[in-house]
């Protein structure tokens, strides 16, 4: 029970102790009303990867469409000959 007495006092003390006033508002106000060039060469960067990425998967995409044949086509090529 010391303990938890002695825990008490503390926390009562603590209640009892003023606390420092420190004013923060004007360089807080300076702070927010500096003016600061916009940081754009990373998003810059960025993009420019984004668009080379999309331009190699259309080149990609393309090549692929172009080449791409219909999977039922070798099962009806006997047939086509016979139209013919």
């Amino acid at each position: 029970m010391d303990i938890l007495d002695a825990i008490k006092k503390l926390a009562d003390a603590a209640r009892d102790e003023t606390v420092p006033e420190t004013d923060v508002a004007a360089a807080v106000l300076q702070r927010v009303q500096e003016e600061r060039e916009p940081v754009i060469l990373p998003f810059g960067i960025f993009a420019t990867a984004s668009a080379a990425a999309a331009a190699v998967m259309l080149a990609v995409t393309a090549y692929s469409w172009a080449a791409w044949n219909d999977p039922l086509f070798a099962l009806f090529a006997h047939l086509r000959m016979v139209m013919l």
